[in-house]
């Protein structure tokens, strides 16, 4: 069994006030190699902390603006704790893929929720990795739970996995995904807390040109490569604009990931809107 743990950045509104981008994504791993990433991490957490790591929730925006609990802190000890806990993602040895949908907003149509197209993007990339891990690697049958924060429009989330698994969508998108989302307290769940952190890094990287973080776990990213070749097809970040270069107000400096010259984006990861549009207007949505 597979959990891939969700959080988001940026938020989903349109109002004049809200981001300029969506960014949801989070980490997959499987049961077996949960506990022990965990306990390294709250390990490194409590080497920085000391008694307060064990109620203390890791939240992106905060540890790098020096909000709340991290008021206290000063800006070179918050952002090094933000980082030793990606380095802990990223290393070799923690064996899990990272995935992520993000979206310019103002490419998307107003009727289209942000939200229900980011998770429906995530869902098909999550159920192409079950799939290829299951035929590829171990042959066996390999399944796939979400893992959400309680707060992040869990009535929406649950009735959008409940129309996947009524068939009314691809086939691709809910074979190897177990019959809902499952919702846990933030302050409750240390890996939902890394997946905020890991989705506040993504959202800096696109919006604010910040490169501190995003390359320590871009290795991480899920890669499909075509069988029998070395040629990837698509990674597990995927970009929806009107076109590659909307909303980004640079090429972006990936360093481990294969870019596609006409894109400026990693292999298979930007997706226009107007592909989008038809895609899912040709199953009924």
């Amino acid at each position: 069994m597979h959990l891939l743990y969700l959080d988001d950045s940026g938020d989903d509104g349109r109002s004049p006030a809200s981001s300029s981008h969506f960014v949801l994504g989070g980490l997959a791993i499987s049961d077996s190699e949960w506990a022990p990433l965990v306990a390294r991490i709250d390990t490194l957490v409590a080497n920085h902390l000391g008694a307060a790591a064990s109620k203390t929730e890791l939240h992106g925006s905060d540890m790098l603006s020096g909000r709340g609990f991290y008021r206290a802190m000063t800006a070179a000890a918050r952002e090094t704790l933000f980082q030793e806990v990606l380095e802990e993602v990223g290393r070799a040895e923690s064996r899990l893929s990272l995935f992520f949908v993000a979206i310019h907003k103002d490419s998307l149509p107003v009727t289209r929720s942000v939200r229900v197209v980011a998770t429906l993007q995530l869902c098909q990339r999550f159920n192409s990795y079950l799939t290829r891990i299951g035929s590829f690697g171990t042959r066996t049958h390999e399944r796939g739970i979400l893992v959400c924060d309680e707060h992040t429009s869990k009535g929406q989330i649950k009735s959008l996995v409940s129309v996947i698994h009524s068939g009314g969508v691809p086939k691709q998108l809910r074979d190897n995904l177990v019959e809902t989302a499952f919702f846990v307290e933030s302050h409750e769940s240390r890996m939902v807390q890394v997946a905020d952190l890991l989705c506040h890094t993504l959202y800096r990287f696109l919006t604010a040109a910040d490169d501190r973080f995003f390359h320590i776990v871009e290795r991480k990213i899920d890669r499909d490569v075509k069988p029998g070749t070395s040629k990837v097809v698509h990674y597990g970040l995927r970009y929806i604009a009107a076109a590659p270069e909307a909303g980004l107000g640079r090429r972006l400096p990936f360093k481990h990931l294969t870019v596609a010259p006409k894109t400026g984006l990693p292999v298979g990861t930007f997706l226009q809107v107007d592909e989008l549009e038809r895609e899912l207007l040709q199953h009924g949505m």
